[in-house]
């Protein structure tokens, strides 16, 4: 094995020829390794698209709550100035006005 390998590398071609071989793999490694780059840029760019996405949906559900927190506190507000609303004096003309103010607020 040596002997053939000795033989190779003294000749002019031979020598040429472990080289071309030698160039080849580095160059092949190469190419598969930016290969192998660009389906991880790839990979990383639909994660990122994925996780934009998801930002979205999360902030328009933040705005929908937002939006359903502030017809709910108007809305209570609302009931609330109905409820405090001072009543109306009493017609005090008869026993069972007075009566019927006293007892239906």
């Amino acid at each position: 094995m040596g002997a053939i390998f000795t033989n190779l590398i003294g000749s002019r071609f031979g020598l040429a020829g472990i080289v071309t071989v030698l160039a080849g793999l580095v160059i092949a490694g190469l190419w598969l390794d930016r290969a192998e780059l660009k389906a991880d840029v790839a990979e990383r760019e639909a994660q990122i698209g994925k996780l934009r996405a998801d930002i979205e949906a999360q902030n328009a559900a933040v705005e929908r709550m937002r939006a359903d927190a502030l017809a709910a506190s108007q809305a209570a507000a609302d009931r609330a100035r109905v409820v405090l609303r001072p009543r109306p004096k009493p017609q005090t003309a008869t026993v069972g006005a007075l009566n019927d103010w006293l007892t239906h607020p």
